[in-house]
């Protein structure tokens, strides 16, 4: 018998066909391995760029709130450019900022900032844009923590300025009549068939209009009942607290019916009580800067006159309601009558403003339920308000005094709006400061910021 030979060389193919095999997967595997490696530090550079940026804006503040411009570049007048090189943030890795503010408007400074970070895997830059705005308590017209809601067909929202005298539909009638709201639920901002002749910021929610709501301005298109570029949802403010003034020496007793005040005083005459209220027929004269303060609740029934020679500040803790006749303001400047809401409990208390007369007047009330009750054809409200939650119902015609815009600004700003530029036709030319003059262009209030 003939013995056959072995065959060697079919054994090594097979083993040299799994060696390739095995090879090919961990090629595969360390390049899916490397690709990740490089994702994950991507994520980490766009991350540190825009960290990056926003350190540009906090020196911008910086600058602005010390009015300090050492190490920038004036490109023009009021308008300055810094930049900051060879960062170092480890790993091989360095940054570079780079910041265009401008105070062409000292009331509304824009701020752009870049921040790129170089490293072994290439470069990657975010760019930011920031407007600005003066500190005040009623930069819009209608603000609310939460919620808010209006029924009924007759509800309106528009603005006018009481320093070219009283609203006047023909004459003096503007369309910013902004309401906004920190909300970021959607519906919670729900103008219902209201209509509003301004502009609508929410914290991110997205607002409801009902069959026949309209949200439109100057400016909107025809053909549409809600314009978009109107609306906002980066809405972000501040709603501190507010408490009384002290009472020491204050008088005690406040007339149902009777005059209260010092005309032509320099300083007001305070007043403590526990509660007020009058009734109908009975009117409230206040003919002199005046302070209330109230621990419990106010109603009233009747009239509150704020005569030309008068003021009035109500600082209370417990309900608020005014109906009847409301109040009569004849000095026609809604800051002569100021409502704090000194509550801390969010919801704790209820301002209610219903009647057929005509109020005009500042709330500030952050932790109230504020309910704007129309009655018949004449209720109106003039001024601003600022509530936990908002609702109107009913004949409701609301006008935003501009005016109020820059009461209670301490010269410090805050921030209208932020903006991250993420498409190539928002991005601005950092690298060639003498262009950005064209781009630092303020946009009333909250419509889209396009780029020239």
């Amino acid at each position: 018998m003939e013995k056959r030979k072995p065959q060697k060389g079919s054994v090594i193919l097979p083993t040299l066909l799994i060696i390739m095999v095995i090879v090919a997967i961990g090629s595969t595997y360390l390049s899916m391995s490397f690709n990740e490696f490089k994702m994950a530090h991507r994520n980490q550079d766009l991350q540190g760029a825009i960290n990056l940026a926003e350190g540009g804006i906090e020196i911008a503040m910086l600058a602005m709130k010390n009015d300090s411009w050492s190490g920038w570049t004036q490109v023009t007048t009021d308008h300055y450019f810094f930049t900051e090189s060879n960062v170092s943030l480890g790993n091989g890795r360095t940054g570079t900022i780079k910041v265009y503010s401008s105070l062409l408007d000292e009331s509304a400074p824009i701020i752009f900032a870049e921040g790129k970070i170089t490293s072994h895997y290439g470069s990657t830059k975010k760019q930011i844009r920031l407007d600005l705005e003066r500190k005040g308590l009623f930069v819009n017209g209608l603000t609310a923590k939460d919620a808010i809601d209006w029924s009924g067909n007759n509800v309106t929202v528009d603005s006018y300025s009481s320093d070219d005298g009283i609203y006047d539909s023909n004459t003096n009638r503007n369309d910013n009549g902004s309401v906004a709201s920190l909300s970021i639920v959607d519906g919670d901002v729900s103008p219902g068939n209201g209509d509003i002749w301004g502009y609508v910021a929410t914290g991110g929610g997205s607002p409801t209009f009902g069959p026949n709501g309209t949200l439109l301005g100057e400016d909107s298109p025809g053909g549409i009942d809600v314009d978009p570029d109107r609306i906002a949802y980066d809405f972000y403010s501040d709603f501190p607290n507010v408490s009384a003034p002290s009472t020491s020496g204050a008088l005690t007793s406040i007339p149902e019916d009777g005059t209260v005040g010092t005309p032509s005083a320099l300083t007001p005459t305070y007043y403590s009580v526990s509660s007020y209220s009058n009734s109908n027929n009975e009117t409230l004269v206040i003919d002199g800067p005046v302070v209330f303060v109230v621990s419990g609740d106010w109603s009233t029934k009747g009239t509150i006159e704020v005569t030309a020679n008068g003021s009035v500040e109500i600082y209370i803790a417990g309900d608020l309601d005014i109906g009847g006749n409301g109040t009569m303001n004849m000095t026609n400047v809604p800051s002569n009558i100021l409502i704090y809401g000194t509550n801390s409990v969010e919801g704790g208390q209820t301002i209610k403003i219903s009647g057929n007369g005509a109020i005009k007047a500042a709330i500030y009330a952050p932790n109230a339920y504020l309910e704007i009750k129309g009655g018949g054809n004449s209720g109106e409200f003039m001024g601003a308000a600022v509530a936990y939650q908002i609702k109107m119902t009913g004949n409701t015609n609301f006008h935003y005094d501009e005016v109020l815009a820059n009461f209670g600004a301490d010269g410090s700003y805050r921030i209208a709006r932020w903006r991250e530029l993420i498409d190539s036709d928002e991005k601005v030319p950092l690298d060639t400061p003498g262009s950005m003059i064209a781009y630092a262009v303020s946009h009333e209030h909250f419509g889209e910021f396009t780029q020239p």
